[in-house]
């Protein structure tokens, strides 16, 4: 029985005797292409970023990768296919927004004739804290009245607050109205501005700001 060594090929010189008699003979072990490897074992990525992936391999006759395919079950994930020039494989992925946790790709390549075998690769989406968005409604705010409510819209994917959290700041102390406390329910807050004293205000538009851990909006306000 003969067994060449992984990667052997080529001519190969034997002997073997009979009685007292050596008698000679060549062998040729015929090259064969074989299959790639994948090397890569897992992927990590930031939430809401983009990453080139480059596909690391190895192939037994130190041939150049000429194909790979990736497919992911998260839909949006693989955001450029898998391509290769030069031997050199990469792909891009970018999670869906506001995505985080654990998932996965299968990717195989392709060198000389021969494709590998599908790997299913894990892929860990790094959660990063979002800072929250104010939306004021009405976005004009106009203080045609005594008393005018504005209703104040939290929009954040990662934590959760209480509408008291949100802190109303002035300008100026000489205003011609007054602000509220924050109050409501999560997310749908409210404030309330009061006319205050038009003679000691310095001007008819001003704006004051409303600020939430790193978050800052200023909103106008105009007394026709």
């Amino acid at each position: 029985t003969l067994s060449p060594k992984s990667q052997q090929n080529g001519y190969q010189q034997l002997s073997f005797f009979v009685g007292n008699q050596e008698i000679p003979i060549s062998i040729v072990v015929d090259d064969v292409d074989d299959a790639p490897e994948i090397l890569l074992s897992e992927i990590t990525i930031n939430e809401d970023q983009i990453k080139q992936v480059n596909l690391s391999y190895w192939d037994p006759d130190s041939e150049m990768a000429s194909s790979c395919q990736v497919i992911s079950p998260l839909e949006g994930l693989i955001s450029k296919p898998c391509t290769c020039e030069r031997g050199i494989c990469s792909f891009e992925i970018s999670p869906p927004k506001d995505y985080f946790g654990n998932t996965s790709a299968t990717l195989s390549v392709t060198t000389g004739t021969l494709t590998s075998e599908e790997v299913e690769i894990p892929i860990f989406i790094k959660a990063i804290d979002d800072p929250p968005q104010l939306i004021i409604d009405p976005s004009e705010v106009i203080l045609n009245e005594d008393h005018l409510v504005l209703n104040i819209m939290v929009q954040d994917v990662d934590s959760q607050y209480e509408c008291n959290q949100i802190i109303p700041i002035r300008e100026s102390q000489s205003s011609f109205y007054d602000l509220s406390p924050v109050t409501g329910l999560y997310p749908q807050c409210e404030i309330t501005l009061s006319k205050g004293q038009p003679l000691l205000a310095e001007s008819n538009e001003e704006s004051f700001f409303l600020h939430l851990e790193n978050t800052s909006l200023e909103v106008p306000v105009t007394m026709p």
